[in-house]
């Protein structure tokens, strides 16, 4: 199983040092004047995540359980103070891993061995010399350089082959960091990891292996229904915590793709859990363009599920008789644009995604309905008019005309008859529209909202003012009054994209108090 590398990354902690039990006591000892249920806390959250850095623990010792600041030379005094504990009772054989280090004596020359930790350099390299273990790796580094850096430098200064590159560790953090790197990853005593990676290590005398690669052969792929939305919701909550997707999917609205059965929603599962889907989405303007997403659990990465979904979902939309595909990538996930890239598809245009944390108490500058143009002139009058916003959840002949009339004065585009109230089948979106006169309203703009339930997030788009009525402060005025009503609902995020070379919008979104989080890179591929 291991000859297909020549490189072997090892974790230190619970690989090749039994050193989990004595680090905890060691924090308790550390933290012993401070409260003991928080103390405890600490040491669970060390034993749950061996991969990460004690600066990181003591950080969120502080940060998360005592909510208290701390600056980085009290974090830097705290760690030396456990480091000098550890220094005395961790150069001890006894503790070694006799499975793991009989293997790494045996053929340190048959590969590349490194040592990859998140524990403390210096007190890394210590140990390692007095327990004679320095001879068989080529490098022994740690923290407080995070390990998928440390692992991404030894691939980067080697030249190392990625494809003949493993790292072996008894964490999920491990795990994450050959993920990061694209490299294969080997779970070794922590039983947890039996279904992460690329196989799993039961013991290295003699070599057992369980292998999971060969497991892809058992995931199961079919067409959703209505008996899988527990099972969609669940995996939309772990890629939100893990990728921060911002994935959200109103009951309503599942139940009413599956009935309608236009559209193409595949899932995948394994072992019976559902750990990947593949959606696309045929476009209402133009039934022969889809959008398509992919998403796969952490945990199954890198076994092939992704190619699956995909030629499965391409198949289906050819008999669709889709022509055009449209996917989405993000900067900060730059394996799914190296798939989408892959796959043949080319990049069309970027946007900046950019949010704004909602106050409690609203965003609006406090002049409710009301609105003063900062500058030019209206019609004789129409400063003293009324300004209001108009909330839509459901389609009309007068909102559809107001709808295209904001799109193709605005955006130069056309819309089908009709187009509104398809979209507002989803329950989670909303239409403001924002008018001036009180007889005969007048519009001015709009905006469509889509609230994200479960991030309590709302995310903005088709944002658009009349081009007769812009340079006025109303677009500004427009936002600020829907992010008041939004905050004032609970919603603590607002997001929304903006093509990259809008200036003038981003300016705007950024006066109004959005940054920019990320870039996104929208894709194409023709499909022949």
């Amino acid at each position: 199983m291991l000859e297909k590398f020549d490189t072997i990354i090892f974790d230190f902690d619970g690989v090749i040092l039994n050193s989990m039990d004595i680090k905890g006591n060691g924090l308790r000892k550390v933290f012993e004047s401070y409260p003991r249920d928080k103390v405890e806390k600490l040491v669970e959250f060390h034993h749950e995540n061996g991969g990460v850095s004690r600066y990181a623990k003591i950080r969120y010792f502080f940060e998360e359980l005592l909510g208290e600041e701390i600056s980085e030379d009290e974090v830097v005094e705290y760690a030396e103070k456990f480091s000098k504990q550890m220094r005395v009772e961790l150069d001890n054989e006894e503790y070694l891993i006799e499975d793991s280090v009989n293997f790494i004596k045996q053929n340190h020359q048959n590969y590349h061995l490194h040592i990859a930790s998140g524990a403390d350099e210096n007190e890394l390299q210590y140990i390692c010399r007095r327990l004679d273990l320095g001879k068989y790796f080529k490098t022994i580094e740690g923290s407080p350089t995070p390990k998928e850096v440390l692992v991404e430098g030894i691939l980067t200064s080697y030249g190392y082959d990625q494809n003949a590159t493993l790292l072996i560790g008894d964490s999920k953090n491990d795990y994450e960091a050959a993920r990061e790197n694209e490299i294969s990853f080997a779970g070794y005593n922590n039983e947890v990891l039996k279904t992460y990676g690329d196989f799993y290590i039961e013991s290295f005398k003699p070599l057992k292996i369980q292998k999971i690669t060969e497991a892809a052969t058992e995931f199961t792929l079919r067409g959703i229904a209505l008996e899988d939305e527990q099972d969609f919701q669940a995996l939309i909550e772990v890629l939100n915590d893990g990728d921060d997707l911002g994935y959200s999917v109103e009951t309503q609205w599942y139940r009413k793709v599956i009935e309608e059965d236009k559209h193409i929603i595949i899932v995948a599962r394994y072992l019976g859990e559902l750990v990947g889907v593949f959606t696309g989405m045929i476009n209402t303007q133009d039934e022969r363009a889809m959008n398509l997403n992919i998403a796969v659990h952490p945990k199954v990465r890198r076994r092939g599920l992704g190619t699956k979904l995909y030629k499965e979902g391409i198949k289906r939309a050819r008999e669709k008789n889709i022509e055009k595909l449209e996917a989405y990538g993000k900067n900060r996930i730059p394996g799914g644009m190296k798939f989408l890239e892959k796959q043949g598809f080319s990049i069309g245009f970027y946007s900046w995604e950019m949010k704004k944390e909602l106050n409690k108490r609203g965003d609006s500058p406090g002049k409710a309905y009301k609105v003063n143009p900062s500058k030019g002139d209206l019609k004789s009058g129409e400063e003293k008019l009324q300004w209001r916003l108009q909330e839509v959840a459901k389609s009309s002949e007068e909102n559809e005309e107001k709808y295209g009339t904001l799109l193709k004065e605005c955006f130069d585009d056309g819309i089908s008859q009709g187009a509104l109230g398809e979209m507002l089948k989803d329950p989670s979106i909303r239409v403001w529209y924002m008018e001036i006169g009180d007889i005969r309203p007048k519009l001015v703009g709009g905006l469509v909202v889509q609230f994200k339930e479960n991030t309590k997030t709302a995310y903005l788009f088709d944002i658009a003012v009349r081009p007769k009525y812009r340079g006025k402060g109303m677009g500004l005025w427009m936002i600020e009054e829907v992010l008041r009503k939004l905050s004032e609902r609970g919603y603590k995020t607002a997001s929304l994209l903006v093509a990259g070379e809008n200036e003038k919008a981003l300016a705007l979104y950024k006066k109004a108090g959005f940054t920019v989080q990320d870039e996104e890179i929208v894709f194409y591929k023709a499909l022949g």
